[in-house]
């Protein structure tokens, strides 16, 4: 079960990527529905088999927060100073 399932939001917009067993879990609990499927069953015990999920979708909205922006001076926009690795990379790209 190392397999990877990409998590999209309700409105279709990639979250994440988590493992199948997580995405099982979630389809389970009735937070997540299967989009898509490999073709191949899990058996988790004796009484129950999953299709193993490649894609689900969320059924309640996530909002996710706004990327923080910062200057090139190393302040982000709530004027705390960012560490100076984190500034670092930023420069490099």
């Amino acid at each position: 079960m190392n397999h990877e399932v990409l998590v999209l939001n309700s409105d279709y917009e990639p979250l994440n990527v988590c493992h199948v067993r997580r995405a099982i879990v979630l389809v389970y609990l009735g937070k997540a529905d299967v989009l898509h499927t490999d073709g191949t069953m899990r058996t988790l015990d004796s009484t129950a088999a999953f299709a193993t999920p490649t894609v689900v979708k969320l059924r309640a909205h996530v909002k996710r927060p706004c990327p923080n922006s910062s200057s090139p001076d190393g302040r982000s926009s709530r004027g705390t100073t960012i560490s100076a690795s984190t500034a670092a990379l930023r420069r490099k790209t």
